[in-house]
């Protein structure tokens, strides 16, 4: 399985027309479409946050990675969905980004999914709080936040490039206190006994995740 990260502050025009595409693709209707694009356009105003890491290159690499694995994907409809408002909302002072993000899916997306659908978006979104899902027994699930942690099992020049974008987010943090808080978030990876839940993410990048977080724990001494 090959998987390439982007981590840069603007998309190319091919980058910004696959976004859009993978939105239209989720509708049924000629109505629904251009319903789908007022949806789209929002979504693009929630990532144009300036932000070093959770901005629009990282829903465009999820979404890669999806479109890669998608015949492993039992709800694509919510779980796409999910892709796209996972980070919708997304401040490095606040505690509640995914609750908050959950909350605007399910009013932005109601006159569209069904319950079940709603339910699995919302879901799978706030799984992300704790990176550890809300539904163990759901495939689909265990699966998205192998991908959204995916950046953990990158080329060691990338993994060097999101740990620096991360920092940055956190910039207004007190150095020492964000050593001590990056630090315990990545030890909690390792104490896990696998980092990633899916047979296919453990055998493409547990180990090299396992490396990259000690690499980046041993550059806070």
């Amino acid at each position: 399985m090959k998987i390439t990260h982007f981590i840069q502050d603007e998309l190319g025009i091919d980058a910004q027309n696959f976004l859009q595409n993978s939105i239209l693709q989720l509708t049924t209707t000629p109505a629904e479409e251009e319903q789908y694009d007022a949806l789209y356009s929002e979504l693009i105003g929630c990532y144009s946050n300036k932000l070093s890491y959770h901005n629009l290159s990282h829903i465009y690499t999820f979404l890669k990675i999806a479109y890669l694995l998608e015949d492993q994907i039992h709800q694509p409809t919510p779980f796409f969905w999910a892709i796209w408002y996972h980070d919708a909302i997304y401040h490095p002072k606040r505690k509640d980004n995914e609750k908050q993000s959950a909350e605007r899916a399910l009013k932005k997306l109601d006159p569209y999914l069904n319950t079940e659908d709603l339910n699995q978006t919302n879901s799978l979104i706030l799984s992300t709080a704790k990176h550890v899902p809300l539904k163990p027994e759901d495939e689909d699930h265990r699966l998205f936040l192998d991908m959204d942690l995916s950046i953990l099992a990158s080329n060691k020049d990338t993994y060097r490039l999101y740990a620096d974008a991360i920092a940055k987010e956190y910039s207004h943090v007190p150095r020492f206190l964000y050593r001590y808080g990056r630090k315990k978030v990545l030890k909690n990876f390792l104490r896990r006994p696998q980092i990633f839940y899916t047979p296919i993410f453990r055998e493409w990048g547990e180990s090299k995740a396992r490396e990259n977080i000690q690499h980046e724990i041993r550059g806070f001494k």
